[in-house]
């Protein structure tokens, strides 16, 4: 079958040659103008089948509430500027309705403000109106609190005299309270330019979130109140590039406008865009240019070793013409059957033409090698393409079904990689069968002696000199050696670590995850009742993977009846509470006094402490005792004068914001009840859907990049409640789901490729040996990646089955030319069929070259796309080399024991040596014409 379709290639080639040509140049036009409609994804989401039941509920949440993974805009500066420029780019941001669903970068502070008792636990505001009681001079002492030397000496007296029935949390918390006001007087002595408090931007968020949240009015800042975040909910949940684009420099464009706003703020806020919508158009844009540039860099590059190789510009034209027809077809094949192109399978589409290359590299030295024997041309151009391309063609099957037996995998990836690679394959074998023919008749090419006599005699000195039995020895160490090392190895998953480190995106992600309790994504629990979300929500918050929940049970309190009955018997006991400042004359000298007896009280404490190995306490109290030597040293130096006069500026403005402190006191205790209409229906909107369903919003402690966390994370979520999703669910069913179905994809391309190999030489001996190169490439590869310290990641391991269909075919070519005479040394097939076949795995390292970034000519900047090259280049290295040299010393040992005769061989390798000039002009020519028999044979065109 095979012939009968090659031969009539042939004679069409021999009588409408130029036709053939036009009508494949044709096919190659139309089918190339769908080319511009390939999408390439980067979408997780696109990897995972729908109907999986943790995507379904994913789909199904997105369709209720819309998008759960926000565009996160990072306005970076002083908070300050932060805070005036906020306002104005949310509203910028919300002008484009087109785009923008909601936007959520602020809670209502008034709320908090009016209802700040509500917020307390029953059992806290009980406390604090059982202390009232039993101290009610407790109020009249703090109210003749008047200056800051009332506040040192207080705090003195206090540690002097402890409170045992203190806590060592909430003594901690009065350390970490003074440590942050001792801090920001330190900072008024040494900085001239501090004209404000900012003694809420020192407290630990975790210990002081309302007092937080209260002196910046609500907004979303990070813990050092650098950052403020928005986040930006899109109308559309799709993470195609076609919206993101668009969408995106929408959201860039108003937040120019705002910028433009406030021009007195130019230089001191910047934004900057991160989360999953940033990170998808980010990584989108950079594999495009990765891969288009690693595409037209491979072309020009294997181009120019092509031209360098056949020492013809007419061979170049030849082999490169039907590669490039062939990669416009089975790319506009690929846009009609897939209709796009992941992560995996475009940055191997962008070696497709190094790799197809190879059909036309070995039937154009073929055709040189025949021409060289002295056979006529037409004939040597037969035997070429006809009747000695089977080794071509089953390596070329061969590794085509290897990759379409990806396409079985259940992992969307794996199966578009594989249908992808094996339409881009044999698509560029077949037209290279259909074009190579033609242009060989059309444009004569010139012999080239390969000197074959010479050739096989000079190999057989590696037999008389026993370098196999060396050769095979070794390669048993090493691979011996490789097995160690395959378990060694580890799986990153960490998604992230492809990105590009310098993308804005990643970035902020970054600083976001450091400086704050917002991730890049959350977790969403989903209940119908409240009083149930509530619940679940409480149990969720003792996790201790979890950092921060965002919901309505966040914002309303429990149990508001009870607290107000509380509330209301604390009312009385509080008075007319007020704090009123008067000035005061203490000198330098009074406070360095008041500060050395506090530091002595400290430093007590802090022996306590270590020796109850309070840990956290002792560094809040050894920060403490730094600040206060500080202070001393500042009011003691020769700037005495100048630290009192910042002393008493100081003081100014700490009693002013006690004064507003007690005045939101005062109207705090005549809370109202909270209820969801107590807040704007843009909140509301993000928390509950028009359908009712309650959402809480889980942010993780750890990243969710790191496997092991991320498993312990959801694992966490599910044994609370099964109503958990959210991207960390689906982006853990991701990579668990590529990490398990390489192993399926490996064994269903090893069981294609044992099937064609058994089918193709029907021995044992023949199938063994073609796969030896494979299976020590493989091993040694372990080795490699072990030694250069390179862990498996979601990217480099879709290599591997790619791996079998690629190496495989460097042994099988190496068997079936050795088995055109078995009587020589297997080195003598090195020696012929070696040398184009290392041309032809030159094109192909210089494709897989031109994705890993290894070099400065392609600046590949991701590095899932070259971490994916890196693993195929090691690999196909490995097996050609395998093939070239390990391979010939395993068939001459294997001959060595079976014949027990390596002295006859040798000779036979001589006979067959002086016969070589005749088996090339006589006995093949023989063959050709009976095999041909064409009635007429025209000359070359």
């Amino acid at each position: 079958m095979q012939k009968k379709i090659l031969d009539y290639i042939f004679n069409q080639s021999l009588k409408r040659g130029r036709l053939l040509l036009i009508i494949m140049a044709l096919v190659s036009i139309i089918l190339g103008a769908f080319i511009p409609r390939l999408k390439i994804s980067s979408s997780q989401q696109d990897l995972i089948p729908r109907d999986h039941p943790e995507q379904a509920k994913f789909l199904a949440f997105q369709k209720e509430f819309g998008v759960s993974d926000n565009l996160i805009v990072v306005l970076d500066g002083e908070s300050d500027a932060l805070k005036a420029s906020a306002d104005t780019f949310a509203s910028e941001i919300l002008k484009e309705k087109k785009w923008v669903k909601s936007v959520f970068y602020k809670i209502d502070a008034s709320v908090l403000v009016r209802s700040a008792p509500l917020y307390f636990s029953r059992k806290d505001l009980q406390k604090i109106l059982d202390l009232l009681q039993r101290k009610r001079d407790l109020i009249d002492k703090i109210q003749k609190i008047s200056s800051l030397y009332d506040i040192l000496k207080e705090t003195t007296a206090s540690f002097k005299d402890p409170n045992t029935e203190v806590s060592i949390d909430t003594a901690t918390k009065i350390v970490s309270f003074f440590n942050a006001l001792f801090l920001e007087w330190n900072e008024w002595l040494s900085n001239p330019n501090q004209i404000k408090l900012r003694i809420a931007e020192k407290l630990p968020v975790d210990d002081f979130p309302q007092l937080g949240m209260l002196q910046h009015g609500g907004y979303l800042f990070s813990r050092d109140f650098k950052m403020l975040f928005i986040l930006v909910q899109p109308v559309s949940y799709s993470d195609e590039i076609t919206y993101l684009r668009p969408f995106i420099g929408h959201m860039r464009e108003a937040c120019d406008r705002a910028l433009a706003r406030h021009a007195h703020l130019k230089g001191k806020v910047k934004y900057a865009f991160t989360g999953m919508p940033a990170h998808v158009l980010t990584e989108t844009e950079i594999i495009y240019s990765d891969v288009g540039t690693a595409g037209i860099v491979s072309v020009i590059i294997v181009s120019l070793i092509l031209l360098i190789g056949f020492r013809s510009v007419k061979k170049m034209i030849i082999g490169v013409v039907p590669t490039v027809a062939g990669l416009f077809i089975s790319l506009g094949l690929i846009t009609i059957i897939i209709g796009r192109l992941n992560l995996i399978s475009s940055s191997f589409l962008a070696v497709l033409f190094g790799i197809g290359i190879d059909f036309g590299i070995y039937l154009i030295q073929r055709t040189e090698e025949e021409l060289g024997n002295r056979l006529p041309y037409n004939e040597a151009v037969y035997k070429s393409v006809v009747l000695t391309s089977r080794s071509i063609i089953s390596g070329g099957l061969t590794t085509c079904l290897a990759f379409f037996a990806l396409s079985l995998s259940k992992f969307v990836g794996f199966s578009e990689l594989g249908l992808a690679a094996g339409i881009g394959l044999l698509v560029v074998m077949i037209t290279t069968f259909i074009m190579m023919p033609s242009l060989l008749m059309l444009i004569p090419i010139e012999p080239r002696d390969y000197h074959l006599r010479q050739t096989i005699a000079s190999a057989a000195k590696y037999e008389r000199k026993k370098l196999y039995l060396a050769i095979v020895g070794v390669t048993s160490a090493v691979t011996l050696f490789s097995i160690f090392a395959a378990t060694r190895l580890k799986m990153d998953y960490n998604v992230l670590k492809l990105m590009p480190r310098d993308t804005e995106s990643t970035m902020y992600q970054l600083k976001m995850e450091e400086n704050s309790d917002f991730k890049m994504s959350s977790a969403v629990i989903t209940e119908k009742n409240f009083d149930t979300l509530k619940e679940t929500t409480q149990k969720v918050k003792a996790l201790p993977t979890v950092s921060r929940i965002d919901s309505l049970a966040e914002y309303i309190p429990t149990h508001q009846q009870e607290k107000i009955k509380i509330i209301r018997k604390i009312k009385p006991l509080l008075g007319k509470f007020n704090i009123n400042p008067i000035p005061s004359d203490y000198t330098n000298s009074d406070y360095i006094e008041m500060l050395d007896q506090m530091r002595s009280y400290f430093e007590e404490a802090q022996d306590k402490a270590f020796a109850g190995n309070q840990t956290k306490l002792v560094e809040q109290i050894e920060k403490l005792i730094k600040n206060i030597n500080s202070i001393s040293g500042e009011l003691s130096s020769r700037k005495k004068e100048y630290a009192l006069a910042r002393t008493r500026r100081f003081e100014r403005d700490l009693f002013a914001t006690i004064e507003k402190a007690t005045q939101i006191i005062r109207e705090s205790f005549n809370p109202a009840i909270i209820t969801e209409k107590t807040f704007p229906k843009e909140i509301i909107s993000r928390f509950k859907s028009p359908e009712g369903t309650y959402a809480a919003y889980v942010y993780p402690k750890g990243s969710i990049w790191d496997i092991d966390f991320l498993d312990k994370f959801v694992s966490e979520l599910k044994n609370i409640t099964p109503n958990v999703t959210g991207f960390p669910v689906t982006h853990r069913v991701y990579v668990r789901q590529a990490a398990d179905a390489i192993f399926w994809a490996m064994i269903y391309s090893f069981g294609i490729i044992l099937i064609l190999l058994i089918v193709d030489f029907r021995s044992f001996n023949g199938v063994a040996l073609s796969l030896v190169p494979l299976f020590i490439g493989m091993m040694w590869l372990q080795l490699v990646l072990w030694l250069f310290k390179i862990n498996y990641n979601v990217a480099n391991i879709a290599g591997l089955p790619l791996l079998l269909g690629l190496g495989i075919v460097y042994g099988l070519r190496i068997v079936h030319r050795w088995r055109e005479d078995i009587h020589i040394t297997a080195f003598a097939a090195t020696k012929t069929t070696g040398r184009g076949l290392a041309f032809a795995a030159l094109a192909v390292i210089t494709g897989l070259f031109s994705i890993t970034g290894l070099s400065n000519i392609v600046p590949v900047r991701h590095k899932g796309v070259s971490d994916f090259g890196v693993m195929l280049l090691i690999g196909v290295i490995l097996c050609l080399f395998t093939a070239l040299f390990i391979l010939p010393a395993v068939i001459d040992l294997m001959y060595v024991i079976k014949y027990k005769k390596p002295a006859g061989r040798a000779a036979a390798v001589e006979k067959s040596g002086r016969r070589g000039a005749k088996r090339a002009s006589d006995k093949r020519s023989v063959k050709t014409k009976k095999a041909a028999s064409p009635k007429s044979k025209p000359k070359p065109r």
